[in-house]
């Protein structure tokens, strides 16, 4: 879905793509699997599952274990455009925290990944403590 997301990007620019990457109708949704995208400073401009992310800087976000996974992210797509990371978030499907590995690919000033989440869940944080 990741690549999905962005080749839809690639042609279809970032008004058209972002709009289709958070609109249940878009294609780009399935069960717990979603699109977000960020830029390389780390701003969010898409989190299909938590819209109200989009916005915000991203780029110190820690996960339930300490992980900044999207400053991780970045390194890695500086370095090779393309990678995975893990950490733990929030699943909106089971709504608790579990292992999540994220697929992402850069495509000009942005990184855009998907994730699946895997592993046993963990107790539930705050509903405030998601990004």
């Amino acid at each position: 879905m990741a690549l999905k997301a962005a080749s839809h990007l690639e042609t279809q620019g970032a008004q058209r793509a972002f709009s289709d990457f958070m609109s249940r109708e878009g294609g780009f949704f399935d069960r717990d699997l979603y699109v977000f995208v960020v830029d390389v400073d780390g701003n969010m401009w898409v989190n299909g599952a938590f819209p109200e992310a989009a916005g915000t800087n991203a780029l110190g976000a820690q996960d339930t274990g300490g992980r900044f996974y999207i400053a991780q992210m970045l390194a890695v797509a500086a370095e090779r455009g393309e990678g995975w990371v893990e950490y733990q978030w929030f699943n909106p499907c089971s709504g608790a925290y579990m292992e999540k590995a994220s697929y992402f690919t850069r495509v000009g000033p942005f990184v855009v990944a998907v994730g699946a989440y895997v592993g046993a869940a963990t107790k539930p944080k705050a509903s405030g403590d998601r990004l």
